[in-house]
């Protein structure tokens, strides 16, 4: 045992915040050591726990029990781990075990074994090859190949003719062994990219180091600044607002490639690693073997090897999604976060950590340089560098000085007036997707072999099916929500529970027979845009044409290679993609996200325009983008039509002020869910009501004005009801943190948990990024 102490302190992977105690049996004591799993009675079971410490005394009168087993042979978890996990427990109200267990993969999957086939001695004589040869050419084959090395008994059977019987003989002879040995297991991703670098189908400037260090004035300034910070060693934390193409990611390859040097180790987030593809490309060309995996794309097995790699220094840099901060890493030099305005990394069930926040805790836990990077970053770091919490360092220009595609604003009210003037016998409701500027610029590309995105984000062929004689909308039985009509397979699907049933030809309701498509999604789009233009290659990107593993990646390399004219998606194709032949992006509905009941809605939009808009023209000629909109005075669209963040920012900075949301205020969202509706209302009112009583038992002076602490609902939530299970929520907001977090502490305490019934759930997120 590496530290003193009669007892081990043992954290579970449950939602329960406790350390419990646990004896130490004398056999066991050599190995018990904090960061281990072990076995332990838990009630009536028997669970895994975590040692986080040791101690000497335990409370009177409790029943000791003892640890069963030690799991591990090595700790696990490092002291630095232990740390960083038991701060995110404290601060977003997760209990450390189920921390812990987030942070690793399931580490009790079996090694994956091959057999390998491989000679006794190293030298084979001449002459027993050549009596082979005649007698048993088949082991002959065999001995041939194996004189090159050993070889694993799969691959050697593709080579040659290999029999078990002749395998069996020249065992029996002594002349070779056949063995099990581990081999570890690679991600598909990988052999993916191993095969576009050998085929050369990237171009072979992007394998060039040099190439990737060929950096510009602007590109120099900001990498001399944070190769300075890296070399000091010291913790810092930099927003990296590099505009679309403007060489963000040279940038982290420059940043890691000084920490390499310096012998350390590199994380680097991507919001979906299935939406990144070229960026996890260009990163294993470049640094080849020393770059690990982690995401919850890979498998089980291939997620713990890649882990194990990374624990056995093999691998020094991780590329992953969120769950990547974790890496096994002891001397961290930097952690980057690529767009790091994206939601994608904030995990919405408990631990409800934030990725972007985390690699800042663990940036200064590890004494290393953070770099969040995005072209529309969020407005807490915009601010946060603004009180200098963050350095600021700006990227204004595209590489090589290549200008920002022109963008036009069209207004579909005007446009649909347009064309029921000109067209009204044909049904409206298939003429006014596609605006008459959209389509002849559409026509223009195709007549110069350009391509095209047009981006929609709605999957489905319609919104929903609505009855034209008595109104009825067919609503999904599980959630409040109406099902999407999706026309390829004449189904309705709920999005947020997968129930579908097949799209009725009568009303359910009246039995109508006039029934509706209403709303438009990228599957209608799709079947639009192949009438209009028929002789075009078309292709659609989304999660129901991207369900197959390794379609995405399939869809892009046909885009890279100019098999595809117009690539229609969701929001998909919104980030991290650079194709040059992509010339004009139409974006469809771009003020749909503007009606979503959250503060947050107006950011949300002008960050998926900007980086839509971004996709466009980022290659030799010049980039064209049409924004289709019912609202073109919209402020939120115009800042976005001239590219202009920081008008955006000081328009959305006074509102926020104003209203005291984040980052001028903390939050705090509290969700009960139940699976009975009067348990969901009966249960928030009397935690409204406790948490009110907690407001008025604190600090009165401390607690008035956008000073106080002000709390909103108990109310419905937006999605009312998702998979039978009905939600209400409260908001809690107010300028100090601690606070903020007494109040919450106090309702909770005063809350009886044990009334609950219903199945009711009480769910706390700390610094929200959804309210719906």
């Amino acid at each position: 045992m590496n530290e003193s102490g009669i007892f081990a302190e043992v954290v579970v992977g449950l939602p329960i915040d406790t350390v419990f105690s646990y004896a130490i049996p004398t056999i066991l004591k050599s190995r018990v050591s904090k960061g281990k799993r072990v076995f332990v009675p838990f009630g009536r079971r028997k669970i895994i726990g975590y040692v986080v410490g040791f101690s000497d005394h335990v409370k009177e009168g409790l029943n000791i029990k003892e640890i069963i087993n030690v799991l591990d042979e090595e700790e696990v978890i490092s002291n630095e781990m232990l740390k960083l996990t038991r701060w995110i427990a404290d601060y977003y109200l997760s209990s450390w075990g189920e921390v812990i267990k987030a942070a690793l993969p399931n580490i009790d999957i079996r090694p994956r074994v091959k057999k390998h086939v491989r000679l006794k001695d190293e030298i084979v004589d001449k002459g027993v090859i050549e009596n082979l040869t005649k007698k048993a050419p088949g082991q002959a084959d065999i001995l041939k190949v194996l004189r090159g090395g050993e070889v694993a008994l799969t691959d050697l059977r593709k080579r040659v003719r290999c029999s078990p019987s002749s395998l069996r003989s020249l065992q029996d002879k002594g002349i070779i062994t056949i063995c099990n040995k581990e081999v570890m297991r690679t991600p598909h991703r990988y052999k993916d990219i191993q095969s576009t670098v050998q085929s050369g189908e990237e171009g072979g400037s992007d394998t060039s180091q040099d190439e990737w260090m060929d950096l510009d004035a602007n590109q120099e300034k900001v990498i001399e600044r944070i190769t300075k910070g890296i070399s000091e060693g010291g913790f810092s934390t930099f927003l990296l607002h590099g505009i679309t193409g403007s060489g963000k990611t040279e940038i982290y390859a420059c940043s890691i490639a000084k920490v390499l040097e310096m012998k350390k180790e590199a994380i680097l987030l991507v919001p979906e690693i299935s939406l990144t593809p070229q960026l996890v490309w260009r990163f294993k060309a470049l640094f080849g073997d020393r770059v690990a995996l982690l995401h919850s794309g890979i498998s089980v097995g291939e997620r713990y090897d890649e882990w194990r790699r990374i624990k056995s220094k093999k691998a020094d840099i991780v590329v992953g999604t969120r769950s990547a901060i974790f890496a096994p890493f002891e001397d961290i030099g930097v952690i980057i976060v690529d767009e790091e305005h994206d939601t994608s990394y904030k995990q919405d069930e408990s631990p409800r950590y934030n990725a972007r926040d985390i690699a800042v805790v663990r940036g200064r836990l590890s004494g290393a340089v953070v770099i969040l990077g995005s072209a529309t970053p969020s407005i807490e770091s915009f601010y946060n560098s603004k009180i200098g919490r963050y350095e600021y360092l700006s990227l204004p220009e595209r590489i090589g000085k290549r200008a920002m595609p022109r963008i036009e604003v069209v207004d579909m009210k005007e446009e649909g007036n347009k064309q029921l003037k000109q067209l009204k016998q044909l049904k409206r409701s298939n003429k006014e997707i596609l605006s008459q500027r959209l389509k002849e610029a559409i026509e223009e590309r195709l007549l110069k072999e350009e391509q095209t995105f047009l981006f929609l984000n709605r999957r489905g062929t319609a919104s929903f099916l609505q009855c034209r004689e008595c109104g009825f909308v067919l609503m999904c039985p599980n959630c409040s929500l109406s099902l999407t009509y999706h026309g390829k397979i004449k189904k309705m699907r709920c999005h947020y529970c997968d129930y579908s049933i097949s799209a009725p030809s009568t009303c359910p309701d009246c039995n109508g027979s006039r029934i509706d498509r209403f709303g438009i999604g990228t599957q209608r789009l799709e079947e639009i845009v192949k009438e209009l233009f028929p002789t075009a290659v078309i292709a659609r990107m989304d999660r129901d044409s991207t369900r197959v593993k390794h379609a995405h990646a399939k869809i892009l390399r046909s885009l890279k290679k100019g098999e595809i004219d117009i690539l229609i998606g969701t929001q998909m194709i919104a980030k991290g993609h650079d194709f040059p032949g992509v010339t004009l992006v139409g974006i469809i509905h771009a003020d749909a996200s503007l009606n979503i009941p959250d503060f947050r809605s107006g950011e949300r939009t002008f960050q998926l325009i900007t980086q839509v808009a971004g996709r466009s023209g980022r290659g030799d000629r010049e980039g064209e983008v049409i924004i289709q909109t019912y609202h073109p005075h919209h402020y939120i669209i115009q800042y976005a039509s001239r590219y202009d963040f920081n008008g955006f920012y000081k328009g959305e900075a006074a509102f926020r002020e104003e209203l005291n949301y984040p980052p001028f205020a903390k939050m705090i969202g509290i969700m009960i869910e139940s699976n009975s509706e009067k348990m969901a209302e009966k249960t928030s009112n009397e935690f409204g009501k406790m948490i009110e009583r907690a407001i008025k038992t604190s600090n009165t002076h401390r607690c008035k004005g956008k000073d106080g602490i002000e709390m909103l609902g108990p109310a419905r939530a937006f999605l009312y009801k998702i998979r039978n299970r009905y939600r209400r929520q409260i908001i809690l907001k107010g300028k100090e943190r601690v606070l903020l977090r007494s109040i919450l502490y106090k309702g909770m305490q005063q809350f009886d948990k044990s009334k609950l019934s219903g199945g009711v759930r009480v769910n706390i997120d700390i610094d929200p990024v959804h309210l719906v």
